[in-house]
């Protein structure tokens, strides 16, 4: 472990400002947690630590030594995922013994939605609105509610449901800066994922199992 310290931390993209001048010292053994709204710079702070990002200005010290022009790699740090997708009825033991390794891959991780018989997932950079598909086969077309915009320059997350079809259950949406698509807060699009993206993991297992016409139904 190592003292971690941030010195006038600026990120832009573009027009805007994701980190606008962060000061902070984090101590060898210190715990510290970062809290504020969608969109304040929290996962841009973390990347720039961690390497994933270069910041516009500022520096980055780990352990007394600027790593401003080092890859992730020696900077000998590490990062985990927000989101575990366990299992509550599991123990410790049996959650990581392959059950949905597909909820720890990848970052978002995919998208896990309970249904009837079985669990449906799709990754979040695969689910785009309907209008942006190059074609129109083989798609399923879904009503998706966005609750929530994180701009993160490079990307666009956005959280929500899929309106009527799974009211209940939150998805998230990985909308590359190529992808030209105006969405806000508060409103629904129609959106698709092609079939093939579609997977089907069984509810108490987790383990993968043949596609099924599970949306059919719906």
């Amino acid at each position: 472990m190592a003292t971690v310290t941030i010195r006038n931390l600026e990120k832009r993209f573009g027009d805007v400002q994701a980190v606008d001048g962060i000061d902070l010292c984090v101590e060898e053994r210190e715990f510290l947690v970062l809290l504020g709204p969608s969109g304040c710079g929290k996962t841009t702070l973390l990347r720039m630590i961690a390497g994933l990002e270069r910041q516009t200005r500022g520096d980055i010290l780990i352990g007394g030594q600027v790593v401003n022009d080092l890859p992730p790699r020696a900077r000998k740090i590490a990062m985990v995922f927000q989101s575990y997708a366990l299992y509550p009825h599991m123990t410790v033991y049996d959650n990581p013994a392959d059950t949905f390794v597909a909820g720890f891959l990848g970052s978002p991780p995919m998208n896990l939605l309970r249904g009837d018989d079985c669990t449906v997932g799709f990754r979040p950079e695969r689910f785009l609105p309907l209008a942006v598909h190059e074609s129109r086969e083989e798609l399923v077309p879904l009503w998706f509610r966005v609750n929530r915009v994180e701009d993160l320059g490079s990307d666009r997350l956005l959280y929500g449901t899929l309106h009527d079809t799974f009211p209940n259950e939150r998805v998230i949406v990985n909308l590359p800066f190529t992808v030209h698509f105006p969405v806000v807060a508060g409103g629904v699009y129609e959106f698709a994922i092609k079939e093939k993206d579609i997977k089907f993991f069984d509810k108490e297992t987790g383990r993968r199992t043949e596609p099924r016409r599970f949306w059919a139904k719906r």
